[in-house]
């Protein structure tokens, strides 16, 4: 869906044309990992992130440590999701068109992210009370 304007139905055929063409196979903006080297980029990420954390946790509240380890600890538990590549359709648009969406719920990338973002909403809202008084 794209601008509220309502579910569009597309072959399946088209819907893969579409997200080949238009996104994945755009030498540009992606490249072709096989499993084992996108495994290792995982386990280095995965790694790097962990390291930031413990580098900086002694900086952060008992409540975000808590939210990390608790986290941490459920991914260990249940194991974390790789993030889904899928794309919507521009509705608005004459020409069919896609917008590619990256989802990284149950990812372990997501454990930093609602983090970032929660930091994020507290800067905009000071700064938004800035610009308008």
């Amino acid at each position: 869906m794209d601008e509220n304007l309502g579910p569009l139905v597309m072959n399946c055929s088209d819907y893969i044309r579409c997200c080949l063409t238009e996104h994945l196979g755009n030498k540009t903006y992606y490249i072709y990992l096989p499993e084992e080297d996108a495994r290792i980029k995982i386990n280095q990420q995965e790694s790097k992130l962990q390291d930031l954390y413990m580098e900086h946790r002694e900086r952060l509240s008992k409540d975000h440590q808590k939210y990390f380890e608790n986290t941490y600890k459920r991914v260990a538990e249940k194991g974390a999701r790789l993030p889904q590549f899928y794309r919507t359709a521009k509705v608005h648009k004459k020409k069919k068109s896609v917008w590619p969406i990256i989802s990284s719920v149950g990812s372990f990338p997501q454990i930093f992210s609602k983090y970032a973002d929660w930091w994020l909403k507290i800067i905009v809202r000071k700064n938004l009370h800035v610009m308008i008084t």
